[in-house]
């Protein structure tokens, strides 16, 4: 990206590209630092946890994403049957016989 493409308003870059990816705990503050002229990181921590503009959910593909509080209920009920459908298939390990447990964990 260009500097004259970046802004400071991180709420508007995350509407702008309808959320952030964040499975993994550092994406969403790299994305962020990638679009911005200068993010700090307490930006996306005041975003979610103090203003409280954004949150974590998990939805498509079953990952978690960070979006505007106002996209929340659109994107849970888009994929709330796919999420529970995925969930439902995949092994719980307490729900695990323990004999089977070890040669279940003993695969990875």
């Amino acid at each position: 990206m260009t500097d004259d493409s970046r802004i400071d308003d991180i709420l508007q870059i995350v509407r702008d590209i309808s959320g952030l990816h964040a499975t993994s705990p550092t994406m969403p503050y790299l994305s962020l630092f990638a679009r911005t002229l200068d993010f700090a990181e307490e930006q996306l921590d005041e975003e979610l946890y103090i203003k409280r503009n954004l949150a974590k959910i998990r939805c498509m593909r079953k990952t978690v994403y960070i979006l505007p509080k106002e996209m929340i209920l659109t994107a849970y009920s888009a994929t709330k049957k796919m999420v529970e459908l995925t969930s439902k298939n995949t092994a719980n390990i307490s729900e695990l016989p323990e004999n089977n447990t070890r040669k279940h964990l003993n695969r990875f």
